[in-house]
């Protein structure tokens, strides 16, 4: 069986298991309300009555064992007027305790051990799930999280050494300045495509327009407790200067080893490396290209190792994802989400058809893609697949080095127009179904902004929900409206990534046909025949000591 088959056997796995055992199970009792943070729930001893609320630690607990569901408000207020409380029961930890905010019964004090029923204000909460269905994501989380790390290990290092040597090929400044210009206008160009295929669908579609602003706040409210963690982090996020200046680093050594790596510190620090290598003499530089090139190719030979378990880890983190949401999100937002899933087909199409204009064909072109493209669908991130990526333009497509290394490191940081189009659809959605009016001034503001925010958008999982909070504030929309789209937005990510991905393949062969180089597609033939390119038998080759091979050389 082939890798890409077996990552494919991987999702359908995952998918299958998080749906059917996973927290919002198709089988499995709903019994938990799972809080995040329970410092931030309204929980009342007595319901409606604000004066026997409770307080907890934010680390005091995060599941609840549901009892029971009342509704509370004017008789005949209908769907929107009423306001759902979940009755839950919890036990008393020594940390509730010690926070002084569990009020007494009955003139007791509260006991540590001691059971309590309490009144839990459904929209501070996720509708309730499995608590059977939580332990066995958490069973089965450390899986997908050790393959993330796996992969993750390999990014930084592996930019380093590629985009150094590549840098370094390219010979001289002169050709960096026309070679980069290049892949910056694509960038740009590609993610202004994404934006307005996203504005002009939804604008066409409507799909807030059958949504009553009530119900919006409602459908909101069901996520409220994921917007602020969102919205908290917009305050802390830098003016276009402060980013411009921070691509700088003033300690690389520290963008490298922090447990967030500033990869757009680390490319920069990279490139101008490889331009002073250019400027020593050959002499004196090529001791250290080698063993840069050496090194990619070791770091490479390691990602090969961590795809055989590829399988494993992508069931794993879709298990997770698809659990968490389950099928209760193609509810009254699928209009939403097939308006986003249409938009992502357009725009792989686009891709594709550059690459056509670039001399490949559109079955070659996903047939040579897609390791990173199913990898990139299960990790959720262009910065995790980067060293499959690489793999996949110097192997499967036949680009050269410094091709593939400036084009694909930069995009996998700059280029994220499927973002950028899940922004823009999200912002005509969520002003529609609040019933604001989006002028066509308003729209453009909107558009430049998402395009220079989507460009600064760090390439992990959800990142793009920040920066809607900031494109929704820039408007005037009030923040609470990221509650319609946060709640699934993990599972558009999965989607919106593989976009990504196939604009930065699609960009690099039109640079290379630009710069006159000649795609070489490996064939599956060709792949089975060698151990030497490719992702098939990578690992059957056989293996002797070190001491032995260094014999062999001489």
């Amino acid at each position: 069986m082939k890798v890409y088959q077996k990552i494919l056997l991987g999702i359908a796995a995952g998918t299958l298991f998080g749906l059917l055992l996973g927290p919002q199970s198709l089988l499995l009792k709903k019994d938990t309300v799972h809080v995040v943070d329970p410092s931030r729930v309204e929980l009342q001893a007595a319901l409606g009555d604000p004066a026997s609320k409770i307080r907890l630690p934010r680390s005091a607990t995060t599941n609840f064992a549901l009892v029971g569901e009342h509704s509370v408000g004017k008789a005949g207020a209908g769907k929107a007027g009423r306001n759902l409380w979940y009755e839950v029961k919890f036990t008393l930890t020594a940390k509730m305790l010690t926070g002084g905010g569990v009020p007494a019964l009955e003139g007791k004090r509260p006991a540590l051990g001691e059971t309590r029923r309490a009144f839990l204000r459904a929209a501070d909460a996720p509708p309730p799930s499995s608590g059977l269905g939580h332990r066995i994501a958490a069973f089965i989380g450390p899986i997908g999280e050790i393959f993330l790390r796996l992969i993750l290990m390999l990014v930084v290092p592996l930019v380093f050494t590629t985009l150094t040597v590549g840098t370094a090929s390219l010979g001289n400044v002169r050709s960096l300045e026309r070679f980069g210009l290049r892949v910056l206008v694509y960038f740009l160009l590609t993610t202004a495509v994404g934006t307005a295929i996203g504005m002009a669908l939804a604008l066409l579609m409507g799909p807030g327009r059958g949504i009553v602003p009530t119900e919006a706040a409602l459908l909101a409210e069901q996520f409220n407790f994921l917007v602020s963690d969102a919205t908290s982090q917009v305050q802390k996020a830098p003016d276009l200067v402060t980013f411009l200046v921070q691509i700088v680093p003033d300690n690389p050594l520290h963008s490298m080893a922090s447990a967030q790596p500033n990869m757009l510190q680390v490319m920069f620090f990279s490139i101008m490396f490889g331009v002073a290598l250019t400027l020593l003499p050959e002499s004196r530089s090529r001791q250290v290209l080698h063993l840069l090139d050496k090194t990619s190719k070791a770091l490479v030979m390691v990602m090969h190792m961590v795809m055989a378990v590829a399988p494993f880890g992508v069931a794993a983190l879709i298990a997770q994802t698809v659990g968490a949401t389950g099928y209760r999100i193609f509810g009254p937002l699928g209009s939403y989400l097939l308006l986003v899933v249409v938009g992502l087909a357009i725009h792989a199409a686009l891709s594709t058809l550059v690459a056509r204009r670039a001399g490949v064909s559109p079955q070659d072109f996903w047939r040579a893609i897609r390791p990173a493209e199913l990898l990139g669908l299960g990790t959720s991130s262009s910065t995790a697949t980067l060293p499959v990526s690489l793999a996949v333009a110097e192997d499967n497509l036949g680009l050269s080095p410094k091709l593939s290394s400036f084009t694909l490191t930069l995009g996998s940081s700059v280029n994220m127009p499927g973002t950028a189009l899940f922004q823009a659809a999200a912002l005509v959605f969520i002003a529609q179904a609040f019933g604001v009016e989006l002028p066509l001034a308003t729209l453009a503001t909107a558009f430049v902004t998402i395009i220079l925010l989507a460009v600064g958008t760090a390439a992990a999982p959800s990142a793009g929900v920040v920066s809607l909070a900031l494109v929704l504030a820039g408007v005037g929309i009030p923040p609470v409206g990221i509650g319609l789209v946060v709640g699934f937005d993990r599972l558009l990510d999965m989607l919106r990534t593989p976009v990504n991905l196939a604009a930065d393949f699609a960009g690099a062969l039109w640079v290379a046909h630009a710069t006159g180089e000649t795609p070489q597609v490996l064939t599956d033939e060709e792949d089975l025949a060698t151990t030497e390119y490719g992702f098939e038998g990578r690992l059957d080759r056989e293996q002797a000591p070190y001491e032995r091979r260094a014999r062999e050389d001489r």
